[in-house]
């Protein structure tokens, strides 16, 4: 009984959404330091029922809500 992750996105007013797209097998996150490539796993933790309240960093300023999408026994789900 596995989760699939489909994408996580946060959203702003006035900001394009900052999308990650979940391949079916695998996806690479990769970047400079401190850009929020560590937020990616805080934010899906946060999302499943994880305890803390995520820690903001300069990139995530303006943004207010957090999506994340994703498919368990054929039926797709959005957490927010």
């Amino acid at each position: 009984m596995a989760i699939t992750l489909k994408s996580l996105s946060a959203n702003g007013p006035g900001l394009l959404p900052a999308v990650v797209s979940f391949d079916e097998h695998h996806t690479l996150i990769r970047g400079p330091s401190d850009t929020g490539k560590s937020h990616i796993w805080d934010c899906i933790w946060f999302l499943l029922g994880g305890t803390g309240a995520l820690e903001p960093f300069p990139e995530s300023e303006g943004y207010d809500l957090v999506e994340l999408s994703f498919l368990h026994d054929q039926h797709e789900y959005l957490v927010r």
